[in-house]
C-alpha cells in the first residue's frame, strides 16, 4: 500500500501557464517529492494544464471558472497529506517558507498557522497601497469583533492539520474563504498563530482581485456566520 504523504500543498490555479511549471519545480525543491503537490485549475483557458502535465504535480481540474472558494474546497477534499498547505500560484509567495510553516505547525502544537506579509517581507511592487489599505481595514474590523490580534487576516499562505482543517467545512466560493477561515477557526478555538513569510510582485499578469466585490462579499459573511444559524 503507497504510503500517504505527510504534507500536500493545495495550489489554487486559473491561466497561471507562464509561471505554474516554475512554482511547482520551486515547490518540490523545498518540500521534497514524497510530498504531494495538488495542483487543483480552475477552468484555465490558456496552457496551465499542459505546463502541469510537465511536472510530478497531481492536476484536478474544474470544467468552468467556479472562484477561488471552490478551488480550496477541492483542494482540501483532494488532498492525501496529514498537514495541508495552501499557497498561491501567482509566484508572490516563497515556496522556501513551506518548512517553516509546518515547523510552526508541528512544534507549536498550533492548528492552523497564518503566513503573514506585514510582520514578514513585502517586497517592491507586491502589494499596491489600496490593496494594503483594504487589507489593514479588514484586519482591524476583525480584530475588534472576534477580540484576536491577526495581523494579516487575507492571507492566502497557510499551513493546517488537515482534519482541523476540513472541520472548519468552508463554503465560501471567492477571496472570502480566507476570512471564513479565520472567523470559523476562531469560533471553534483553534490554536492559531503567524510567522513572517516573504511577499514578491506577481511573476506574471495581474491580480483579478474585485475590490469593491470583496467589500459586499465580506461584509455578507460577517451577517451570515454572526446572525444566520447553520453556517
Amino acid at each position: 500500500m503507497e504510503k500517504s504523504p505527510k504534507i500536500t500543498l493545495i495550489l489554487p490555479v486559473y491561466n497561471e501557464a507562464k509561471s505554474i511549471r516554475n512554482i511547482i519545480n520551486k515547490s518540490f525543491e523545498a518540500i521534497g517529492t514524497k510530498n504531494e503537490i495538488l495542483v487543483v485549475n480552475d477552468g484555465s483557458t490558456d496552457n496551465t494544464i499542459q505546463e502541469v502535465k510537465k511536472t510530478n504535480a497531481r492536476l484536478v481540474s474544474h470544467k468552468t471558472n467556479k472562484g477561488k472558494g471552490v478551488t480550496l474546497q477541492t483542494g482540501i477534499a483532494e488532498a492525501k497529506g496529514e498537514i495541508i498547505v495552501v499557497m498561491d500560484a501567482d509566484g508572490q509567495d516563497d515556496p522556501f517558507d513551506i518548512p517553516r510553516l509546518v515547523k510552526a505547525l508541528e512544534e507549536n502544537d498550533a492548528d492552523f498557522v497564518n503566513g503573514s506579509r506585514f510582520i514578514g517581507t513585502l517586497q517592491k511592487g507586491a502589494m499596491t497601497k489600496l490593496n494594503r489599505l483594504g487589507t489593514f481595514g479588514v484586519d482591524f474590523i476583525l480584530n475588534k469583533i472576534l477580540k484576536i490580534n491577526i495581523t494579516d487576516s487575507q492571507a492566502g499562505f497557510r499551513a493546517f492539520k488537515a482534519g482541523k482543517l476540513r472541520d472548519l467545512q468552508l463554503k465560501s466560493t471567492w477571496y472570502d474563504i480566507e476570512t471564513e477561515t479565520v472567523i470559523k477557526a476562531h469560533r471553534k478555538k483553534f490554536k492559531i498563530m503567524e510567522i513572517p513569510v516573504v511577499r514578491d510582485r506577481r511573476e506574471h499578469g495581474e491580480s483579478g482581485h474585485k475590490k469593491l466585490k470583496f467589500a459586499l462579499r465580506f461584509f455578507r459573511l460577517l451577517f451570515n456566520i454572526y446572525c444566520r444559524k447553520g453556517y
